[in-house]
């Protein structure tokens, strides 16, 4: 049986922006007084991500189908003038 595994992936940083990275989580982590690390932060950035594009595609294709049945109603209406 092939099982799902986790994914895993690597990030190369400058270590300016390692140290920024870490002096960011250390402030979120006190403020939500629960202590969080590198690999935690950066996943929960990156589902938070992956949720907004997800609700971004389906806004996008929404509007996009609202537009087209927009135009089809004004095309429909524009023939009923027209005969």
């Amino acid at each position: 049986m092939n099982k799902n595994k986790d994914a895993k992936i690597q990030v190369l940083l400058s270590s300016d922006d390692y140290s920024r990275l870490e002096r960011i989580i250390i402030r979120e982590s006190a403020k939500n007084g629960k202590l969080l690390t590198v690999s935690a932060y950066v996943r929960n950035l990156i589902l938070s991500h992956i949720t907004v594009s997800d609700g971004e595609q389906v806004s996008f294709a929404s509007e996009t189908v609202k537009k087209l049945i927009y135009e089809n109603e004004l095309l429909k209406n524009k023939e009923k003038e027209n005969k």
